[in-house]
Protein backbone atom coordinates (compact mmCIF):
# COMPACT_ATOMS: atom_id res chain seq x y z
CA UNK A 1 0.00 0.00 0.00
CA UNK A 2 1.08 3.36 -0.92
CA UNK A 3 1.37 5.95 2.03
CA UNK A 4 -0.92 8.97 1.38
CA UNK A 5 1.58 10.97 3.78
CA UNK A 6 5.56 12.15 2.83
CA UNK A 7 7.74 10.68 4.66
CA UNK A 8 9.47 11.49 8.24
CA UNK A 9 12.49 13.38 7.27
CA UNK A 10 15.42 12.24 9.20
CA UNK A 11 16.49 14.75 11.96
CA UNK A 12 20.03 14.57 10.23
CA UNK A 13 19.06 15.31 7.26
CA UNK A 14 16.66 18.79 9.03
CA UNK A 15 19.55 19.79 10.79
CA UNK A 16 21.59 19.34 7.18
CA UNK A 17 19.13 21.51 5.03
CA UNK A 18 18.74 24.02 8.11
CA UNK A 19 22.66 24.63 8.05
CA UNK A 20 22.69 24.46 4.02
CA UNK A 21 19.58 27.30 3.96
CA UNK A 22 21.80 29.65 6.59
CA UNK A 23 24.99 29.41 4.28
CA UNK A 24 23.00 30.36 1.44
CA UNK A 25 21.31 33.12 3.56
CA UNK A 26 24.56 34.54 4.68
CA UNK A 27 26.33 34.45 1.54
CA UNK A 28 23.39 36.47 0.07
CA UNK A 29 23.68 39.51 2.93
CA UNK A 30 27.46 39.21 2.76
CA UNK A 31 26.92 39.83 -1.22
CA UNK A 32 24.78 42.56 -1.08
CA UNK A 33 27.10 44.23 1.55
CA UNK A 34 29.75 43.98 -0.86
CA UNK A 35 27.45 45.56 -3.46
CA UNK A 36 26.03 48.21 -1.16
CA UNK A 37 29.70 49.24 -0.41
CA UNK A 38 31.03 49.09 -4.03
CA UNK A 39 27.89 51.51 -4.86
CA UNK A 40 28.67 54.02 -1.94
CA UNK A 41 32.42 54.00 -3.02
CA UNK A 42 31.65 54.92 -6.46
CA UNK A 43 29.22 57.60 -6.12
CA UNK A 44 31.71 59.37 -3.54
CA UNK A 45 34.72 58.78 -6.09
CA UNK A 46 33.02 60.23 -8.98
CA UNK A 47 31.62 63.04 -7.30
CA UNK A 48 35.09 64.51 -4.94
CA UNK A 49 37.03 64.01 -8.51
CA UNK A 50 33.96 65.85 -10.02
CA UNK A 51 33.91 63.50 -12.90
CA UNK A 52 29.47 62.35 -12.53
CA UNK A 53 27.27 62.43 -10.16
CA UNK A 54 25.80 59.06 -10.88
CA UNK A 55 28.31 55.73 -9.63
CA UNK A 56 30.08 54.82 -12.96
CA UNK A 57 33.30 52.99 -13.35
CA UNK A 58 36.19 55.32 -14.38
CA UNK A 59 38.56 54.83 -16.37
CA UNK A 60 41.72 56.42 -16.21
CA UNK A 61 43.07 58.67 -18.42
CA UNK A 62 45.59 60.94 -16.88
CA UNK A 63 48.19 60.26 -14.25
CA UNK A 64 47.43 59.77 -10.50
CA UNK A 65 49.42 60.39 -7.43
CA UNK A 66 49.12 59.07 -4.09
CA UNK A 67 50.22 61.27 -1.20
CA UNK A 68 50.72 59.59 1.99
CA UNK A 69 52.66 61.01 5.51
CA UNK A 70 55.42 59.43 6.30
CA UNK A 71 54.04 58.14 9.44
CA UNK A 72 51.12 56.00 7.51
CA UNK A 73 53.84 54.61 5.21
CA UNK A 74 56.07 53.15 8.29
CA UNK A 75 52.49 51.93 9.80
CA UNK A 76 51.49 49.64 7.36
CA UNK A 77 55.60 48.72 6.77
CA UNK A 78 55.32 47.39 10.03
CA UNK A 79 52.19 46.23 10.17
CA UNK A 80 54.04 43.37 7.28
CA UNK A 81 56.97 42.60 8.94
CA UNK A 82 54.54 42.21 12.00
CA UNK A 83 52.29 39.41 10.14
CA UNK A 84 55.59 37.99 8.69
CA UNK A 85 54.91 35.21 6.69
CA UNK A 86 52.11 35.94 6.49
CA UNK A 87 50.40 38.41 4.51
CA UNK A 88 48.89 41.33 6.36
CA UNK A 89 45.78 43.78 5.03
CA UNK A 90 44.14 47.09 5.44
CA UNK A 91 42.62 50.25 3.87
CA UNK A 92 43.90 53.57 3.62
CA UNK A 93 41.05 56.30 3.97
CA UNK A 94 41.68 59.89 2.31
CA UNK A 95 40.63 62.18 0.05
CA UNK A 96 40.40 62.71 -3.70
CA UNK A 97 41.42 66.10 -5.32
CA UNK A 98 40.13 67.84 -8.30
CA UNK A 99 43.61 67.43 -9.94
CA UNK A 100 43.92 63.70 -9.83
CA UNK A 101 45.80 63.26 -6.13
CA UNK A 102 44.37 60.74 -3.46
CA UNK A 103 45.57 61.86 0.11
CA UNK A 104 45.80 59.31 2.66
CA UNK A 105 44.83 60.46 6.08
CA UNK A 106 45.02 57.30 7.63
CA UNK A 107 46.19 53.67 7.03
CA UNK A 108 43.25 51.29 9.36
CA UNK A 109 44.80 47.51 10.18
CA UNK A 110 42.55 44.99 9.11
CA UNK A 111 42.17 41.28 9.98
CA UNK A 112 43.51 39.03 6.94
CA UNK A 113 40.65 36.25 7.10
CA UNK A 114 42.28 33.99 4.66
CA UNK A 115 43.64 30.84 6.87
CA UNK A 116 44.42 28.51 4.08
CA UNK A 117 49.00 28.01 4.62
CA UNK A 118 48.88 26.54 0.46
CA UNK A 119 47.73 29.87 -0.90
CA UNK A 120 49.38 33.44 -0.32
CA UNK A 121 46.64 35.93 -0.38
CA UNK A 122 44.58 38.32 1.64
CA UNK A 123 40.94 38.82 2.81
CA UNK A 124 38.73 41.49 4.45
CA UNK A 125 35.59 40.40 6.18
CA UNK A 126 33.34 42.77 4.34
CA UNK A 127 31.57 43.49 7.64
CA UNK A 128 34.45 45.07 8.84
CA UNK A 129 34.98 46.54 5.57
CA UNK A 130 31.41 48.32 5.62
CA UNK A 131 32.36 49.35 9.58
CA UNK A 132 35.42 50.96 8.31
CA UNK A 133 33.80 52.65 5.80
CA UNK A 134 31.09 53.66 7.87
CA UNK A 135 33.03 55.34 10.39
CA UNK A 136 35.10 56.99 7.93
CA UNK A 137 32.23 58.75 6.27
CA UNK A 138 31.23 60.04 9.90
CA UNK A 139 34.42 61.69 9.81
CA UNK A 140 34.62 63.30 6.05
CA UNK A 141 36.99 60.58 4.55
CA UNK A 142 36.63 58.00 1.98
CA UNK A 143 37.88 54.30 1.36
CA UNK A 144 40.71 55.23 -1.13
CA UNK A 145 42.75 52.32 -1.29
CA UNK A 146 44.39 49.14 0.07
CA UNK A 147 47.39 47.73 1.09
CA UNK A 148 49.09 44.22 2.00
CA UNK A 149 51.93 42.52 2.03
CA UNK A 150 53.68 39.92 -0.29
CA UNK A 151 56.20 38.18 2.22
CA UNK A 152 59.10 37.16 0.24
CA UNK A 153 58.21 38.47 -3.13
CA UNK A 154 58.54 41.67 -4.87
CA UNK A 155 56.14 44.55 -4.87
CA UNK A 156 54.64 44.30 -7.35
CA UNK A 157 50.70 42.52 -8.13
CA UNK A 158 50.10 39.18 -8.62
CA UNK A 159 47.26 37.34 -10.54
CA UNK A 160 45.63 36.48 -7.47
CA UNK A 161 45.57 40.42 -6.53
CA UNK A 162 44.06 41.11 -9.84
CA UNK A 163 41.61 38.93 -10.12
CA UNK A 164 40.42 40.10 -6.22
CA UNK A 165 40.41 43.50 -6.57
CA UNK A 166 37.35 44.93 -7.56
CA UNK A 167 37.14 48.33 -6.05
CA UNK A 168 37.89 50.44 -9.52
CA UNK A 169 39.72 53.47 -9.21
CA UNK A 170 41.06 52.86 -5.90
CA UNK A 171 45.14 52.66 -5.11
CA UNK A 172 46.40 49.01 -3.68
CA UNK A 173 49.99 49.66 -2.11
CA UNK A 174 51.85 46.71 -2.07
CA UNK A 175 54.96 46.03 0.29
CA UNK A 176 57.82 43.40 -0.46
CA UNK A 177 58.37 41.68 2.99
CA UNK A 178 62.06 39.76 2.32
CA UNK A 179 62.98 37.53 5.54
CA UNK A 180 61.04 39.61 8.11
CA UNK A 181 62.32 43.16 6.77
CA UNK A 182 60.09 45.66 5.14
CA UNK A 183 62.26 46.72 1.79
CA UNK A 184 60.71 48.03 -1.48
CA UNK A 185 56.70 49.78 -1.57
CA UNK A 186 54.15 50.41 -4.67
CA UNK A 187 51.26 51.73 -5.51
CA UNK A 188 49.22 50.22 -8.59
CA UNK A 189 45.48 51.61 -9.19
CA UNK A 190 43.00 49.46 -10.62
CA UNK A 191 41.33 51.07 -14.16
CA UNK A 192 38.85 49.63 -16.22
CA UNK A 193 35.87 47.74 -16.44
CA UNK A 194 35.53 44.32 -14.60
CA UNK A 195 36.22 42.29 -17.83
CA UNK A 196 39.10 44.37 -18.69
CA UNK A 197 40.44 45.36 -15.36
CA UNK A 198 43.80 45.98 -14.75
CA UNK A 199 46.74 47.66 -12.97
CA UNK A 200 48.43 50.86 -13.71
CA UNK A 201 50.82 52.10 -11.72
CA UNK A 202 50.94 54.97 -10.09
CA UNK A 203 53.14 58.04 -8.34
CA UNK A 204 53.28 57.42 -4.79
CA UNK A 205 54.78 60.37 -2.79
CA UNK A 206 55.30 60.46 0.69
CA UNK A 207 55.65 63.18 2.68
CA UNK A 208 57.72 63.32 5.53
Amino acid sequence: MVSRFPAKVPERQKHSTKCLRASLERDIVTKQLELDIQFSFERCICNNAGLCAFPARIERCYSVTLKIAKSELDKLRLHGEESYPQECCGILLGSISGDHIKQVHCAVRCINTHTDPSQDYYNIDPLELMRIEREASSRGHDIIGFYHSHPDWPARWSRNDLEEAHWTGCSYVITSVQKGRATETNSFELVGEEESKHFEKEDLQVDV
